[in-house]
C-alpha cells in the first residue's frame, strides 16, 4: 500500500520469473531503483526523475531562447558523451543523461549486496534500451516487466477471488 502500482508490478513481473536477488530499474518519467533479496523481499528502493521529467525541469529555469534551443535539441536517446558539451544545450542533456547513469550504478550497488549471491539486474521502461547500453554492468532489459506484473497480479487475483469471498 506504499508502493506505486507501477512500481510493485515491475516487482512481480520478476519475481514471476527468478528468485535471485535483483535490482529493478524502470525509467520512464521517472526512474525507479528498487531492491529483492533472493526471497522476493522488497529491500527497498529509490525514486528520481527520469530524463525527460529532468530535462523539462531545468528547461523551466532557462532564459526562452535556451529554452527553445534545447526543445529543439532534445533527441529520443540523450547523449551520454564521456566529453562534456560545448554549448548549454549539450552540457544539460549530457549531463542529465550521465547524472542518471551514475545514480542507477552507485545506488544498485550500494543496495543490491545483500547476500552472497550478486543481484541480477533487470531494466524496464522506456529510456531502457539507451540506459542499457550506458550502465557498467551487464542488464536484462526486458521492456514489458510491467505489464507481466500486471498479468502475474490479475492471475493471482483470478484464482484466489472466490476463496476470499466466502
Amino acid at each position: 500500500t506504499q508502493m506505486g502500482a507501477d512500481r510493485y508490478c515491475a516487482l512481480l513481473g520478476v519475481l514471476a520469473r527468478s528468485g535471485e536477488p535483483a535490482v529493478v530499474v524502470d525509467a520512464g518519467t521517472a526512474v525507479t531503483i528498487d531492491l529483492l533479496d533472493a526471497g522476493g523481499r522488497h529491500l527497498g528502493g529509490y525514486i528520481l526523475p527520469g530524463y525527460g521529467l529532468g530535462m523539462r525541469a531545468v528547461a523551466d529555469l532557462l532564459p526562452e531562447r535556451l529554452r527553445r534551443t534545447l526543445a529543439a535539441l532534445e533527441p529520443d536517446a540523450p547523449p551520454c558523451a564521456d566529453a562534456p558539451g560545448h554549448n548549454t544545450a549539450d552540457a544539460l542533456m549530457g549531463g542529465w543523461a550521465r547524472g542518471l547513469v551514475a545514480a542507477i550504478e552507485f545506488l544498485g550497488s550500494r543496495g543490491g549486496q545483500s547476500g552472497p549471491v550478486a543481484p541480477r539486474w533487470w531494466l524496464t521502461g522506456g529510456d531502457g534500451p539507451w540506459l542499457s547500453e550506458h550502465l557498467k554492468r551487464g542488464v536484462r532489459l526486458e521492456p514489458d516487466l510491467v505489464l507481466e506484473g500486471l498479468w502475474q497480479q490479475a492471475l493471482h487475483e483470478l484464482h484466489s477471488g472466490p476463496e476470499r469471498d466466502r
